[in-house]
């Protein structure tokens, strides 16, 4: 039997925990057009048409729901996809893709764990600094998505 030697020397290493409870959520029912900037958990069962970001050092958590719908760039330290996203995701902790989770781009992660059954049209993107401060990669996305809210 091959049993893991590896030990989690902090809590930043452990992936996000399971969120029971959100400051926010956006309902079934709900659309918000527009960038999404938040800090704390938030949970999207309706549908987003816009970037959805959460500051690195803010430990934030999003769930996008079954039914949940995001067309945008997803910049937060944590994110857990049960829906479907529909541009970048940079979650630089922790990303965790359910079983019919879809995505369609690009995936840049520090951690990940992805059920079978989930899917992922563009390239999956091991940032192994992306637990610093930031990496080049994940600010030159963040600079991007900030452009492109800025002229709708």
């Amino acid at each position: 039997m091959l049993r893991s030697r590896r030990t989690r020397t902090s809590s930043e290493d452990a992936p996000a925990p399971k969120p029971e409870s959100f400051d926010s959520i956006i309902g079934e029912k709900a659309e918000v057009v527009g960038d999404l900037a938040f800090a704390g958990r938030i949970r999207v069962d309706g549908r987003v048409k816009g970037n959805v970001l959460a500051p690195e050092q803010s430990g934030s958590t999003l769930l996008v729901g079954e039914r949940g719908e995001i067309e945008g760039h997803v910049i937060v330290p944590h994110v857990i996809v049960k829906g479907r996203v529909r541009g970048t995701i940079a979650a630089r902790r922790h990303l965790e893709l359910t079983e019919n989770a879809r995505v369609d781009g690009d995936v840049h992660y520090g951690q990940i764990s992805m059920a079978l059954g989930a899917a992922v049209n563009g390239s999956l993107i091991f940032e192994q600094d992306a637990r610093s401060a930031g990496s080049a990669r994940s600010t030159a996305l963040l600079r991007s998505a900030r452009r492109v809210g800025a002229r709708r």
